[in-house]
């Protein structure tokens, strides 16, 4: 299969496993740039998490390009979504050079609230002090905010990703597993 075909499965199917088989197939020819930009971008401006943790995983092999390519993702893209992504997929790709340094104290000032978040989750690649201080001057201001926000996903998450009602114990003593250790028992 030619390597366009399986770049044309990765972009234009929305099934997780075929785009998950591409990626792999795609792996081998990292070394092509074509093939390592139509990554990058796509790990950017794709949302299954599934997908873009495969792209990651393939993309550890050349960490380095591919932290200088999402640095520049996450400092010049328009996009507030590929401005996120790119600032997460330097923080799971545990990018630590000053250029991921310095667009992370960027993300932390960004207007865009799911920025400042992903900036946020970057926080624990860094330990020099000047780097924490500005973290911890972020969360000061944005604390409530966060909150909220988190709140506000958990109240209203899409239908079929709320826990079954089967899933809630239907009195304390089930809570502490004694209903299942009478019932067990009996």
């Amino acid at each position: 299969m030619k390597i366009q075909s399986v770049v044309e499965q990765l972009k234009d199917s929305t099934n997780e496993a075929v785009q998950i088989d591409a990626v792999n197939r795609l792996r081998d020819h990292l070394d092509v740039d074509y093939i390592f930009k139509v990554l990058c971008i796509t790990s950017v401006t794709m949302i299954s998490a599934k997908v873009r943790e495969a792209i990651l995983a393939a993309l550890c092999t050349n960490a380095d390009q591919a932290n200088d390519w999402f640095v520049r993702a996450a400092r010049n893209t328009n996009n507030p979504t590929s401005r996120r992504l790119a600032l997460l997929n330097l923080s799971l790709l545990e990018s630590r050079s000053a250029e991921a340094r310095a667009v992370v104290l960027q993300g932390l000032k960004d207007p865009d609230p799911n920025i400042q978040h992903a900036a946020a989750l970057c926080a624990g690649l860094f330990d020099d002090v000047a780097f924490l201080k500005e973290v911890g001057r972020f969360l000061e201001r944005n604390r409530f905010a966060i909150a909220c926000t988190g709140f506000q996903r958990a109240m209203f998450k899409p239908p079929s990703r709320r826990p079954s009602s089967k899933a809630v114990p239907s009195n304390s003593s089930d809570v502490h597993g004694v209903a299942g250790a009478r019932s067990a028992a009996a």
